[in-house]
């Protein structure tokens, strides 16, 4: 599974950079949002690449689902975009 998070910068005060949401919050919350839809339980999941990119508007995209046996691509989709 690919994901890629692209996400508004929300500054953090006291440090003066970019610091949360965490990724691994944002993606096990894609993989509790997929539970169900492409598999049954998100323990199914054994490859995750994930990355967080500071964009000046929110979209969330799934690139890549594939089932272990065959690598046959079965999903890809944008789950969350927030108009700039």
């Amino acid at each position: 599974m690919q994901i890629s998070f692209g996400i508004k910068a929300p500054l953090d005060k006291r440090h003066g950079y970019p610091k949360s949401p965490d990724l691994d919050k944002l993606v096990r919350g894609v993989l509790d949002a997929l539970t169900n839809l492409c598999y049954v339980d998100d323990s199914q999941v054994v490859k995750i690449e994930a990355e967080k990119i500071w964009r000046s508007s929110t979209v969330i995209e799934v690139y890549r689902i594939e089932r272990q046996s065959t690598s046959q691509r079965i999903a890809q989709a944008t789950i969350w975009k927030e108009d700039a």
